[in-house]
């Protein structure tokens, strides 16, 4: 089916323009915006069209435990050449009968078949790949998030020392003109300004990014001119055990591994089926253009045992010299209790399997070995995603020790300079050993505000494996 170019422009149009109902307030906590990302990224809508597309699916296939109205139309014709007069023909007989067929499937058991254990896989993992889509989305939106704090936070500090040496500046610059202070005091203001303001672009630049990486995952068409963002990131008060255990039920991975041992192991036990014979069997009774039926039976096709039972009722509507038959069911019964028209029908057939080679060992072994193999991938892959955990938790727990070690090392130094900038006014120490104390301040500055970044990276990493936002 092919869309007529009117509808395929307002569904696009609907598409682009479906973001303008996601608005993003002027102050945006995390909730709000892991609240915003759900309902409006697209990636995660993807996921979840994804998710409703196995659903139809799922619809699809359960439909035949449903009843199965068909209407059928057969019309035959029947010729006879004439010996005596070639090229002529005899009257063609018709065999013309429209009929109105219900069949419900009653029952059906034994072997799953190979296309539906396709789908139970497709449709869990069209979930798992939704629930993952939500957490890689919700870290790179934390990260992002949290970062664009730790920036603004940083730049109003380099905004205040700008203007602290802005002052100084111009401090030296008078008592230079007044002959009590030296050029090189006003060199030195001047560097230090430079490195200020070279700090504070690099900043908006990353502030920048930020801002278009929050747009983009929370995906809105816009943000606010002035969006304000709230604090930092609560620590992670949860044990390393506790982690673990979180892990080994959410994971994704894990969760597709045990999906497929279960589904592995049902293959194994349903390898029995192909023991059984093959049978095919109907009991039914009719009476003038009136039938009903029921079916069972079972099909070994492609390695396939799945039985099924049937019940079908056929009404003929129409044949070339008949009307249509009387639906009611009033004193004209449609099976009465005696009578001569009635026809019954019975059918049996068997297909017992002697020897079929060796295909029911050697699939036999085929199961057995891909269970034990999806069992191996299963313990493989939960040692790994814990190893994953426990050096997530160990480098989140190093890296809060760092960031409070680097925090201490930024107050001591703030204390050194503060100290040395009175010595300085008392003459004590030169301009040069002063700067020194400045460059000290200044690089525990920048290594703490390194240090934010890499303890935020790894809790959000631990976050991300425990499924914890």
């Amino acid at each position: 089916m092919r869309l007529n170019p009117l509808a395929a422009l307002i569904l696009a149009n609907a598409i682009v323009f479906a973001g303008d109902t996601c608005v993003v307030p002027d102050t945006l906590s995390i909730e709000k915006a892991c609240s915003l990302a759900a309902e409006c990224n697209p990636k995660i809508k993807s996921a979840l069209y994804a998710i409703k597309e196995q659903r139809g699916r799922a619809i699809a296939s359960w439909s035949r435990l449903l009843p199965q109205v068909n209407l059928l139309f057969r019309n035959g014709w029947l010729g006879m050449m004439d010996t005596a007069a070639p090229g002529n023909k005899l009257d063609e007989p018709r065999n013309q009968s429209i009929s109105l067929e219900v069949r419900q499937r009653i029952v059906e058991f034994g072997a799953t078949n190979e296309e539906e254990f396709n789908r139970i896989m497709d449709q869990r993992h069209a979930s798992f790949g939704y629930e993952n889509q939500l957490a890689q989305t919700f870290s790179d939106l934390r990260n992002t998030y949290y970062s664009l704090a730790i920036i603004r936070n940083q730049r109003a500090q380099h905004d205040s020392l700008l203007v602290y040496y802005q002052d100084k500046l111009r401090n030296a610059q008078s008592r230079l003109e007044s002959g009590v202070g030296y050029k090189n005091d006003v060199l030195t203001v001047r560097s230090n300004i430079l490195d200020e303001r070279g700090s504070i672009l690099s900043l908006r630049e990353q502030e920048k990014d930020k801002l278009a990486n929050l747009k983009e995952l929370l995906g809105v068409n816009r943000l606010p001119a002035r969006l304000s963002v709230l604090g930092l990131p609560a620590p992670i008060e949860v044990s390393e055990d506790s982690c673990v255990l979180l892990t080994m039920e959410t994971h994704y991975d894990i969760a597709d591994k045990r999906l497929e041992a279960d589904i592995a192991r049902r293959k194994l036990l349903e390898k029995g089926w192909n023991l059984f014979p093959d049978i095919k069997m109907s009991v039914g009774i009719a009476k003038g253009d009136r039938s009903a039926s029921i079916e069972a039976g079972s099909n070994r096709a492609d390695s396939r045992h799945t039985w099924a039972i049937d019940a079908v009722g056929t009404q003929k509507l129409a044949t070339p010299d008949t009307a249509p038959s009387n639906f009611g069911v009033g004193g004209d019964n449609l099976f009465p209790a005696i009578d001569p028209n009635l026809r019954y029908t019975a059918a049996l057939a068997v297909d017992l399997p002697i020897f079929r080679g060796l295909r029911n060992l050697g699939e036999g072994l085929e199961a057995g070995a891909a269970y034990m193999r999806s069992r191996s991938d299963l313990l493989s892959k939960t040692a790994e995603i814990e190893r994953q955990v426990r050096m997530a938790f160990i480098q989140y727990a190093n890296s809060i020790e760092r960031l409070t070690m680097q925090k201490e090392r930024v107050e001591i130094a703030q204390e050194r300079y503060e100290l040395a900038e009175a010595q300085r006014e008392l003459g004590k120490i030169s301009e040069y050993e002063f700067e020194g104390f400045r460059l000290s301040l200044f690089q525990a500055r920048e290594a703490y505000f390194r240090q934010q970044f890499e303890t935020l990276g790894a809790g959000e990493n631990l976050r991300k494996l425990v499924r914890r936002f």
